[in-house]
């Protein structure tokens, strides 16, 4: 029997660990324009951007319902978003960074990665989530990063 968790974390892992290689697999840019060495173009580099930014915000929709089912839960997946976010905001100035950056090296600098994975929650959902709050405060919307405080640690 799946639980909600299993079902709010299953798609977390599937990737192949390249963002490039899963946008190219789930979208129509031909994978021969989005291979090693090939540049995008700046109409594919905005659609990765935009597919990116919807894989985060939809990670972090995922981790509000959790403070009805499970709040402790929710507590954890906060606190590892909040020191996701404080990492992304020292090593990621911008959008560039950001959909660089090496995320699993990310969480495993998270000091509650191993209460996160303990808890059955996926420590990719908290780092994507983190990455839709910096895209947002890159993108001159701090308001809008902050306001999601629950997501912040409370601060």
């Amino acid at each position: 029997m799946s639980t909600i968790v299993d079902a709010m974390t299953a798609w977390s892992l599937g990737g192949s660990g390249s963002p490039q290689r899963d946008f190219a697999r789930n979208t129509s840019v031909p994978r021969s324009l989005s291979g090693p060495g090939m540049a995008m173009s700046a109409a594919q580099s905005s659609m990765f951007e935009m597919w990116a930014v919807e894989q985060w915000r939809a990670a972090e929709a995922k981790l509000y319902p959790l403070i009805m089912v499970d709040p402790d839960l929710f507590e954890t997946a906060v606190t590892m978003v909040a020191e996701a976010s404080r990492l992304l905001r020292t090593q990621c100035d911008t959008v560039e960074d950001l959909l660089e950056i090496d995320t699993k090296s990310l969480a495993s600098r998270c000091p509650s990665v191993r209460r996160v994975m303990a808890s059955g929650l996926s420590p990719m959902l908290a780092v994507d989530a983190a990455r839709a709050r910096r895209w947002l405060e890159i993108n001159g919307m701090p308001q809008l990063a902050s306001g999601g405080a629950l997501l912040d640690g409370g601060r």
